[in-house]
């Protein structure tokens, strides 16, 4: 196993850079890395790009720009429905659909759709005017068909954060009543505004990609090139962080239960169990339950992913090193060792490097790109 260093790549291991980017930043992802992560490692010759993990679309969306045709899956019904959203190919006439209804909305007429979430009420997260505007827009958005439907869809679930009294701490949803929420109706609008002008400004063209909800324990694809980052050994359940948006999308309670049964194992739950894998290197940290289930996800992940893969093809897997009660686990190097023993060559490019504190002590914690070649 080779390990080396790239500081630069590391700065694009987050959304950040994405924020300022047209069509990337319609919905605010905080676990995507940036389109040029993807830059740094997709090539001229590849004829297919694949994304198990695929979050929203940041892989796919840049395949397409470079004219490099991508599919892609992922547990979140959310990830996947703004993926397919930022991927899609749209036309003036799906701006002006757009513009026209949210220019001659009357909320008025709507206000009957049950909104309900497993963990707590909706009308806990939000002022009272804004739950009853963010209902009628939900509502509203029925009567559209087609690409406005989606666009309308994906702005209203973008909205959420900023018109809730939720702060997303860490793996946790928090209520903060003293937080100033954006009036609900008003941030709808800016956003619809803004996807209208990215369509009209700043449309990406190129082969349109193919996004699924799915497990990455199975490609359906045998691809040149793999580019990917997988939860993080981090103890966040996504489906809980992204639980309001989920269940508006799909207007079901039990949506986020559904995705989660579809997810890598990177949280504990009460039925969390050790599990085995037969790996010294992994089973010498048997006692954190979550390890176990989340490495034996992890084994399979890299087998498929060596039997899908093009002789001579590459898979970039993004990772980050865990603390997980005060015990340090080398995320990035355990990967590489999997890959070797599975029938790769691989390489660990660690690309950010910080301090962070747990209960009183300092770990020296990293962020690494892992390569692994067929």
């Amino acid at each position: 196993m080779q390990i080396e260093k790239d500081y630069s790549l590391g700065l694009h291991f987050t959304f950040e850079p994405s924020k300022n980017l047209p069509i990337y930043n319609w919905l605010y992802y905080k676990e995507a890395f940036s389109p040029y992560v993807v830059e740094r490692f997709i090539e001229e010759k590849d004829r297919l790009v694949y994304d198990p993990f695929c979050g929203v679309g940041t892989t796919l969306l840049r395949s397409k720009e470079s004219g490099i045709k991508s599919m892609g899956t992922d547990a979140s019904s959310l990830a996947v429905f703004a993926s397919r959203v930022k991927t899609n190919d749209y036309s003036e006439e799906d701006a002006k659909a757009l513009e026209d209804w949210i220019n001659g909305i009357d909320l008025g007429c709507y206000g009957c759709v049950d909104w309900r979430f497993e963990l707590f009420s909706p009308s806990k997260a939000f002022p009272k005017r804004n739950l009853h505007e963010i209902i009628k827009i939900r509502e509203a958005i029925d009567s559209l068909e087609g690409k406005a439907k989606d666009l309308a869809l994906l702005a209203l679930v973008c909205i959420l954060p900023m018109s809730s009294l939720i702060v997303k701490d860490g793996g946790v949803l928090r209520i903060d009543n003293s937080k100033r929420a954006g009036q609900a109706s008003e941030l709808f609008k800016r956003k619809i505004k803004h996807y209208v002008d990215d369509i009209r400004n700043n449309a990406i063209k190129g082969p349109l990609p193919e996004v699924n909800v799915g497990s990455a324990l199975s490609i359906d694809a045998n691809p040149d090139k793999i580019i990917t980052s997988p939860p993080y050994l981090n103890s966040i359940d996504y489906t809980k962080v992204y639980g309001l948006e989920i269940s508006l999308l799909n207007l079901d309670e039990k949506a986020a239960v559904v995705d989660r049964g579809l997810s890598m194992p990177s949280f504990i739950t009460k039925k969390t169990e050790a599990v085995l894998t037969g790996r010294d290197y992994i089973d010498s940290f048997a006692f954190i339950p979550i390890v176990g289930n989340y490495f034996d996800f992890t084994i399979k992940v890299i087998k498929e992913m060596h039997r899908k893969l093009r002789p001579g093809g590459k898979v970039v897997y993004v990772v980050a090193d865990a603390v997980i009660s005060t015990t340090y686990i080398p995320v990035d190097e355990i990967c590489a060792r999997i890959a070797e023993e599975e029938g790769f060559e691989s390489k660990v490019i660690i690309g950010l490097r910080r301090k962070t504190r747990i209960n009183g002590r300092i770990f020296d914690t990293r962020e690494s790109a892992v390569v692994m070649e067929k």
